[in-house]
């Protein structure tokens, strides 16, 4: 074992004689053609003999460098001609080397470890070569097997190597046969999907009649008859009743997910439980250096019959079945994040991430079955457009959720869910109609958190329709039904902490919103019959609720009604501190979040109260943002009327009212295109990126009056034209001209945008110069791009096109320019940065080199090239700075934007917002 730093074992040695002995289980296991094999196994020797990754011979006991990692690279340098075959045999000797030494030593098996060997793995299964010899079979547990390494002594497994997948197919094997136990110990990594392992004990009936099952002998069939020897490829398997009868029972079960583990002891009874409807796949080691028993029966029916599994391929190849897993561990990983973004009601970026999920079950490598996992993608992002206040979309995406999820838990979920949506948009009896399905629905399958969910939004429901119609038979109705889902949060959390050793967080955090909801409406109620102390009670204890669960927007609501309750007891003083305290988010910023009749009369009541408007959520956001986002105008006028009534003092109060309202929509407008236009061509990538960038940049300036009064058009300079201009140009020069047109996408176009500092900034933003009398920064880029066009020959000096501020942004009226900037930016084909000593100090440079790592690092289309600061002469023999070396940009580059400079503090904001926006463009 390779010593960690701390002294603890941190990483198995992988000697190459280890990988000899695989790469033979590999080989059989792979049908490989003998002259691949001999070509790896030569590869290996000379590893061994010193030209491996350490450089040091393999004496059985390799230096702490022979890690996985020290093999990967030695196989991204892999010189033996054109082998495909054998290089990917070396692949998967390593990866099945370095499970093998993880189980063998018993170390932990972090998650990103685990990603590395599967990719190993998934680039192996997908030689051309093998594709017709390599194949899954069918198991009589229903999964598909595939080989990955077999080493059998004597007709028996000695070390054997699979993939297991269970595929959404319905298929999940005889069920009269699904306890079993296996000859060896058996070790198993969790790569996608979840399933439950039953563990049982079995003792031989000493009467026949108290007998549960019978024992049945396994063999296999691989081709000329039956036998119990062990062979890595079958055409079928048979069990057989013995005649010996056990009693068993459960003594235990797991629920395992994506990157967990877990052993079963050789000869040890268990079952694995896999829904149908999902996908489950593990890497399984079965090792009889750890245990290994000859009788290990299959347990079946008392008196039941013979049984014959065929082990067909189920249409599948090894490439296929690869690509299955690889999508849905890419679906849960967008889940995960977006789901985790969401609890700290992060909801760009769980859009973002949701998106990403949805379109995977688009993906032609989508496995059949996808539906329940298009389902709930679709049903996050309808979630997510809610707490946008995008109903319209959020019920078009929660309709479609709930059709591809129905027959499934989760579509009480998402059906409730949808009634929320109508309940924001004042469409009452749908959604009353559709909580008490929802509240049906989980009872029959015993959903109690659905339950506890439904019969709180049904209580708000009929709270709302008691102040419609004044009965209070209604009130009292809803009453019980907001305190039913308080005391079942109650119930269930006493549930689960006493019967979980290590209860979830999540779920708990989850009971502690709906408690604090509950509690909240709950002092409406008690408010509506007049009992003030009760509903100050009710909400307070709200507020305890909310604070445990991170999300600032229930902590906000929650505020709010303990607010208004104090108000109502004449504390005013302490009201307003609830109104105005920010966790992340304020009452108002809540409520404007999620627009409705409902909130609407809230935010009123906090505007007429006096709460302060102008206050940033922890998104960098306010109140009219999110009015103008959701293009809910009254919203917006309310919140410009506690606006106007908060700096009624000031001289200039309506160009005030007028430019925030105008950032407001600045930001809608970001967010709009960022997200919506750039980013979906940038997920597509593929030739042409960025030229399709600037087609959908030009098409959306175009096609809405509104975008294209607050963002510029790409303007470009021709290079043969900044070269003979002879310094750096004006905008008023007119030496640009505009580009990306649905007509002038030609591909022959690249355009080279320059980042740089101004040497002479004057006091007010469209005073400056950008360079010196001795043009400086012109001088530094003509020296780039000539480096450029040296090094780039398919790049013509004809088609060659310059970005640069002071010719392209209008200096005289620059505000269009400059808040199109970072989505200029991104239709540029590579950006030069004109580094010196103060480059990265400046704010707009930065912002600029931020923007360019981001697309760069994520989408691969962009390039980033610094220039450094060299010596020039000029003809007086006067030494100046001039034009440097073009190298590469940095990687792992981190910015703090809120420490840069900047010439008018004024335009802080806006970086602030460009930078999470770029963040989210990742």
């Amino acid at each position: 074992m390779v010593p960690s730093a701390e002294g603890g074992l941190a990483r198995p040695v992988l000697g190459s004689s280890l990988l000899i002995r695989v790469l033979g289980g590999v080989a059989a296991a792979v049908k490989a053609p003998a002259n691949e094999v001999e070509e790896t196994n030569k590869w290996l020797h000379q590893i061994g003999a010193g030209n491996g990754p350490t450089g040091s011979p393999d004496n059985g006991n390799r230096s702490s460098a022979d890690t996985l990692e020290s093999w990967i690279r030695a196989l991204s340098k892999w010189h033996t001609g054109d082998s495909a075959v054998a290089l990917g045999l070396a692949k998967l000797t390593v990866a099945v080397a370095a499970l093998r030494e993880h189980s063998r030593h018993d170390i932990p098996m972090e998650g990103s470890r685990l990603s590395t060997i599967w990719n190993i793995v998934y680039e192996a299964l997908n030689i051309p070569c093998l594709q017709d010899t390599w194949a899954p079979s069918r198991s009589a547990q229903g999964f598909l097997a595939l080989p990955l390494c077999s080493i059998t002594k004597n007709g028996r497994i000695d070390e054997l190597f699979r993939l297991h997948v269970w595929l959404p197919d319905g298929k999940r094997g005889n069920p009269k046969f699904s306890v079993h136990s296996h000859q060896p110990f058996a070790h198993s990594w969790i790569l996608a999907g979840e399933g439950r392992d039953h563990q049982y004990e079995a003792r031989e009936a000493d009467i026949a009649d108290d007998a549960t099952h019978e024992a049945f002998g396994l063999s296999w069939n691989y081709g000329d008859g039956l036998s119990r020897a062990y062979s890595a490829h079958q055409q079928s398997s048979a069990v057989e009743p013995t005649g010996r009868r056990f009693c068993i029972s459960e003594i235990g079960s797991a629920l395992h997910r994506r990157n967990d583990t877990y052993t079963i002891p050789a000869g040890a009874f268990h079952s694995s439980e896999i829904s149908p409807e999902v996908l489950h796949a593990t890497l399984f080691y079965f090792d009889s250096s750890r245990g290994f028993i000859p009788d290990a029966p299959v347990l079946g029916p008392v008196n039941g019959e013979p049984f014959t599994q065929l082990r067909d391929s189920a249409g599948e190849s090894a490439r296929s079945l690869a690509s299955h897993v690889q999508l849905v561990r890419s679906w849960e990983q967008f889940m995960d994040e977006g789901r985790q973004h969401a609890s700290r009601a992060e909801w760009e970026h769980a859009m973002r991430a949701f998106i990403n999920a949805s379109r995977l079950c688009e993906s032609p490598d989508a496995v059949m079955g996808m539906r329940r996992y298009r389902g709930l993608a679709l049903g996050e992002l309808g979630n997510t457009n809610r707490r946008f206040g995008r109903y319209a979309e959020a019920e078009g995406f929660l309709k479609q959720a709930c059709l591809e999820l129905e027959g499934f838990p989760e579509y009480s979920i998402f059906h409730g869910e949808l009634g929320v949506v109508y309940r924001h948009m004042g469409r009452l009896e749908e959604a009353r109609d559709a909580f008490q399905a929802q509240y049906a629905s989980a009872k029959d399958l015993h959903l109690d958190l659905e339950a506890c969910r439904a019969i709180g939004n049904l209580g708000m429901v009929n709270y709302q329709l008691s102040q419609g119609s004044g009965s209070d038979e209604l009130l009292l109705v809803a009453a019980n039904q907001l305190q039913e889902r308080v005391d079942r949060c109650n119930s269930i959390r006493e549930n689960i902490l006493a019967s979980e050793r290590d209860p979830p967080v999540q779920r708990l955090r989850q009971l502690d919103v709906w408690a604090a909801i509950g509690l909240s409406r709950l002092s409406l109620c008690c408010a509506a019959r007049s009992n003030i102390e009760e509903a100050c009670r009710a909400a307070a204890s709200a507020l305890e609720h909310a604070k445990k669960t991170g999300d600032p927007t229930v902590v906000a609501i929650s505020r709010f009604f303990h607010g208004r309750l104090l108000a109502a007891k004449g504390q005013h003083k302490e009201a307003m501190e609830q109104f105005n305290t920010s966790d992340g988010c304020t009452p108002a910023i809540a409520f404007c979040k999620e627009p409705s009749e409902e909130h609407r009369g809230y935010l009123e009541y906090l505007v007429d109260a006096g709460a302060d408007m102008d206050l940033v959520d922890d998104q960098g956001y306010k109140a009219l943002d999110y009015a103008v986002f959701n293009g809910d105008e009254p919203c917006q006028d309310l919140v410009l009327r506690g606006l106007r009534h908060q700096f009624s003092s000031e001289s200039n109060l309506e160009e005030l009212l007028r430019r925030r309202l105008r950032e407001a929509k600045l930001r809608k407008g970001y967010r709009d295109v960022f997200q919506q236009k750039l980013r979906p061509v940038l997920l597509a990538g593929g030739d042409g990126c960025v030229g399709k960038l600037r087609v959908a940049y030009a098409d959306a300036v175009a096609a809405d009056a509104g975008v294209g009064e607050m963002f510029d058009r790409l303007k470009v300079v021709p290079y043969g034209e900044l070269l003979r201009f002879g310094r750096l140009p004006r905008s008023s020069d007119r030496l640009f001209r505009e580009l990306g047109t649905s007509k002038e996408a030609d591909r022959r176009h690249f355009v080279i945008f320059f980042s740089y500092r101004w040497l002479n900034p004057m006091a007010v933003p469209s005073g400056g110069r950008a360079d010196d009398e001795k043009h400086t920064q012109y001088r530094r880029m003509l020296g780039a791009i000539e480096s450029f066009l040296a090094s780039h020959k398919d790049v013509s000096r004809e088609h060659l096109l310059i970005w640069v501020d002071y010719a392209c942004v209008d200096q005289d009226n620059p505000s269009s320019g400059v808040a199109a900037l970072p989505m200029i930016l991104a239709q540029c084909d590579a950006v030069v940065s004109l580094i010196d000593d103060q480059y990265y100090e400046r704010a707009w440079c930065s912002v600029e080199a931020m923007m360019i790592s981001t697309l760069r690092n994520s989408y691969g289309v962009h390039q980033w090239y610094e220039q450094t600061i060299g010596e020039a002469t000029t003809e007086g023999g006067e030494g100046t700075r001039g034009c440097g070396m073009l190298r590469d940009g940095p990687t792992g580059l981190s910015i703090d934007m809120a420490e840069k400079k900047l010439s008018f503090e004024e335009e802080r904001p806006q970086l602030l917002f460009l930078e999470r926006q770029i963040r989210l463009l990742g």
